[in-house]
């Protein structure tokens, strides 16, 4: 009931904008203006979330904006974080992240930005790339599983080497 509330309060919602904005004012309270713009938003205020990704915000009104963004559908929000990936900070990368994993959609598109190197393998974490590589999508695991596990040595390879290595005449390494 609490949130239909916010949904309905267009003078709630105009309030909302201007403190979301208002740098004076302490994050924790942006934030909550961010939360309350996001209950009603509609596609006219991705640009409004996307303003306040900027690298000058605080981080926790970034974050807000990253979690008001992965409420709404589609990847548009994900091309918004993408264009902006280069100036988060890795606290609000991985909120991005978080955004990415819910949806197949999403998933595909955090893949192409790690195949083509906008983000790095390593910001996805341990986790997440656990869940990729073992995705229940056939299409995401075959995709993770080209990109994700490219560093991998295989276990033959280390064997011969091992193998190699017992060889050698130990005065000849020294």
């Amino acid at each position: 009931h609490t949130i239909s509330y916010f949904k309905n309060n267009k003078t709630l919602a105009k309030k909302a904008h201007f403190i979301a904005f208002d740098k004076n004012l302490r994050p924790d309270f942006r934030s909550d203006a961010v939360k309350i713009i996001s209950w009603s938003s509609t596609e006219d205020d991705l640009s409004l979330f996307q303003k306040l990704l900027d690298y000058t915000q605080p981080i926790q009104v970034q974050k807000t904006a990253i979690w008001a963004l992965g409420e709404t559908t589609g990847i548009a929000s994900c091309s918004i974080m993408l264009e902006n990936w280069t100036t988060f900070v890795p606290e609000v990368r991985d909120e991005a992240v978080k955004i990415f994993m819910v949806s197949d959609e999403r998933q595909e598109l955090l893949l192409e930005a790690v195949q083509s190197s906008k983000i790095q393998q390593s910001t996805i974490g341990w986790s997440r790339t656990v869940s990729l590589l073992n995705s229940k999508n056939d299409s995401i695991r075959k995709f993770s599983r080209s990109i994700l596990q490219g560093n991998q040595t295989s276990a033959d390879a280390v064997w011969f080497d091992y193998q190699a290595a017992l060889s050698l005449d130990r005065k000849s390494v020294v």
